[in-house]
């Protein structure tokens, strides 16, 4: 047996390592109290910043000061970044500040497209997903709504207005407090659900992949998040009804619903929340690991034990390439122009 396996097997071991894990937790919390505190009073911030913003950067600011901030994590796909950034450059209203983010690394061709379009960019030198976002949110004070992005997430006509519209309206109508607005994204475990059943697919996914039940893709009906075949069937492989998101996106504008509550983990590759509700979970979460996936957990977890509401806008269409399992084979779709840009 290995030594890994072994400490892992032994129960005062995992006890210990637990319970060390949740003391630190608790003081990386209590520690950042007097500068959420500050943050929520507008204050001025003078002291050290707090663990989840501590890392050197280097940031190109090229900010107007709009209450609206689209940060852009990328860095890694450089194969879709001219595709992906071009719809954002596209469709990006004016009142809407960018910034590109790097984590761990720079990349001298996004340094180049920020400064052609007027963008900031961000690179922190440790590559930890949730603190770069941190960042990107505290060199924007001005901004009071964050629009999130991945680099493969293709945004369609109308998608920062719709998203912002429809969060506004949720705040307006329902009796929940709103932790986030998201987009329908035919790869998702929620919005290929929907899509499906507004398109009439249900039947014939079911044939292919089984049931299409709404899912985290981890738990249970995984296909979503593991086949390739999945992935490409929501791009239209074989249904011409969902092989052109434009034209997809201007059909599902049309909704006489206008926006759903989702009350599962969501995949949070294009979403809209508030400055508010980022210091009410507290900041994304840092810890040793690179992050993946610790952003959505955090707000999983904000919606669920925190009483918020998670809004799908049935309005909006964003196309999302692929999850990590499909990624290979999705990028070489994309490479060899077999889905519809």
């Amino acid at each position: 047996m290995s030594i890994k396996h072994w400490a892992k097997e032994c129960v005062p071991i995992r006890m210990l390592y637990y319970g060390v894990k949740a003391a630190e937790i608790q003081r990386r919390k209590w520690a950042l109290r007097p500068f959420l505190t500050a943050m929520k009073e507008h204050a001025a911030w003078t002291g050290r910043l707090p663990y989840p913003l501590r890392d050197r950067y280097h940031f190109q600011n090229r900010q107007k000061g709009q209450k609206k901030l689209c940060m852009i994590l990328a860095g890694y796909k450089p194969d879709l970044w001219d595709s992906v950034f071009q719809r954002i450059s596209r469709f990006l209203p004016e009142d809407i500040d960018v910034c590109v983010m790097t984590s761990g690394v720079e990349r001298p061709k996004l340094m180049r497209l920020c400064e052609e379009r007027g963008w900031s960019y961000l690179a922190t030198r440790r590559n930890k997903l949730t603190r770069i976002q941190n960042l990107a949110i505290y060199l924007h004070p001005e901004a009071e709504y964050i629009y999130k992005l991945d680099e493969d997430m293709f945004i369609t006509a109308g998608f920062f207005e719709g998203l912002y519209e429809t969060y506004q309206r949720a705040r307006r109508e329902l009796s929940y407090e709103i932790a986030f607005a998201a987009p329908l994204i035919p790869v998702n475990g929620y919005g290929y659900v929907r899509i499906l059943e507004r398109c009439g697919l249900g039947e014939d996914w079911a044939q292919q992949f089984g049931s299409a039940v709404y899912t985290d893709g981890i738990h249970h009906h995984r296909a979503i998040l593991e086949q390739a075949g999945a992935a490409r069937y929501m791009w239209g492989e074989t249904q011409p009804l969902l092989r052109d998101i434009d034209r997809l996106a201007q059909s599902l504008s049309q909704a006489a619903v206008p926006y759903t509550i989702c009350p599962i983990r969501f995949s949070i590759g294009a979403i809209l929340f508030s400055r508010a509700a980022w210091l009410d979970w507290g900041l994304f979460p840092v810890d040793w690991t690179v992050g993946m996936g610790l952003d959505e957990a955090c707000i999983a977890h904000y919606c669920m034990f925190h009483g918020k509401a998670a809004i799908v806008s049935e309005i909006t269409l964003a196309g999302h390439l692929a999850f990590g399992p499909q990624k290979d084979e999705m990028l070489k779709e994309f490479s060899e122009g077999r889905l519809n840009l």
